[in-house]
């Protein structure tokens, strides 16, 4: 697995975003459809395994795609759409999960067509890839491909009066801003690697030598500067946070949860359908206030709610209090506030903060 991802990194870094996001999907695909024909349990737990690892790239490099074809002012909203994509994935896969349930014939065929039909995703990736995605302009700078990465900045902006001026000028100020990110490394880290990193042309003589120095340290060093070291400690805090606040049992085992309180087993899946599409609202209210209210006021208000709603949860399986009519309907609750507290806290925004906690250029060197 650790070769796959130095491979993705490298192509990440060498054959640029857009030919990254497109290999993405691969994992997807051959899990999906070893899952679908899986004969055995170590079949099929090294199938999800290839899915889950298609999952971290694409959480990866979606977020890296978005923070450098989006301006400063939009990315808190347009990196929310990467959780609200996959909170959508998880409602799909509820709703399709009931309806083979009650297909007729064999128990045995049902699960294959709920994990079959995941395939159609990554087809439909690779189908529409080359022809929907465009390299990121930020990535072509950093190859000193100026002109193709005005074409490509061209075409993602809406046609009109001024345009072509208003692209040369962010070409002109991400130019400086790399140089600028660029001179500052080869100032700041005393230390050389072994790193790629290919950079802008510069005339003076000075800053030349620095910026050729830069290109040969190891990103790694780079990442572990003191200069990144703060960001680097919360962006994967959060990223832990996210992982280990207990998302994963609320969202793979809500149906056991909800049967074992009380509910049979199709209200079950219904009602946790019912509880997906309450998140998905909230993480899209979350994608039009991001930018306004900020990341650190809907984190905190966001905690405080997990935490209230994981407490009620629990209360509902307390042995008293399970036994009322109305304990089933607590652990509902606690479950709905904990996932729609999730989608405005821990769910979207480790995506959206990360790529603002270090330079994208270190980010993308090591993604």
């Amino acid at each position: 697995m650790t070769d796959v991802c130095v491979c993705v990194c490298v192509c990440v870094c060498v054959q640029g975003r857009r030919r990254a996001l497109m290999l993405q999907a691969i994992p997807f695909l051959v899990g999906a459809t070893f899952m679908t024909i899986g004969s055995s349990f170590w079949m099929l737990l090294a199938a999800r395994t290839v899915a889950g690892l298609g999952v971290g790239l694409a959480s990866s490099l979606c977020n890296l795609y978005i923070s450098e074809i989006v301006p400063d002012e939009h990315r808190g909203r347009f990196g929310a759409w990467a959780p609200f994509t996959v909170t959508l994935g998880i409602l799909v896969s509820y709703i399709l999960a009931w309806a083979a349930a009650q297909l007729p014939g064999d128990s045995g065929v049902k699960w294959r067509v709920m994990l079959g039909v995941s395939v159609v995703a990554p087809v439909a990736g690779l189908i529409m890839a080359p022809f929907c995605l465009v390299e990121s302009p930020r990535w072509l700078l950093m190859q000193g491909d100026r002109i193709r990465a005005t074409e490509a900045l061209t075409s993602l902006v809406e046609p009109g009066p001024g345009v072509l001026k208003a692209v040369a000028d962010v070409i002109d100020r991400t130019e400086a801003a790399l140089r600028q990110q660029d001179m500052e490394h080869a100032l700041s880290v005393p230390s050389m690697g072994s790193g790629t990193l290919r950079v802008l042309p510069e005339t003076e003589d000075v800053s030349t030598a620095l910026l050729s120095k830069v290109a040969t340290r190891s990103p790694w060093r780079r990442l572990l500067s003191p200069q990144h070291t703060s960001g680097l400690v919360v962006g994967v805090g959060l990223n832990v946070l996210q992982q280990v606040c207990g998302i994963n049992v609320v969202v793979y085992f809500a149906p056991t949860v909800l049967l074992r309180a009380g509910f049979s087993k199709t209200d079950s899946i219904l009602l946790t359908a019912g509880v997906g599409v309450a998140q998905l609202v909230a993480t899209y209210a979350l994608m039009r206030l991001v930018d306004k209210i900020g990341r650190r006021p809907l984190n905190f208000v966001g905690l405080i709610a997990m935490i209230a709603s994981l407490a009620l949860m629990a209360t509902a399986f307390v042995h008293d209090v399970s036994q009322l009519a109305i304990a089933k309907w607590l652990a509902v609750g606690g479950m709905l506030v904990f996932r729609v507290a999730f989608s405005l806290s821990l769910g979207p925004l480790p995506c959206v903060c990360c790529c603002f906690l270090a330079r994208r250029a270190v980010w993308a060197s090591i993604t």
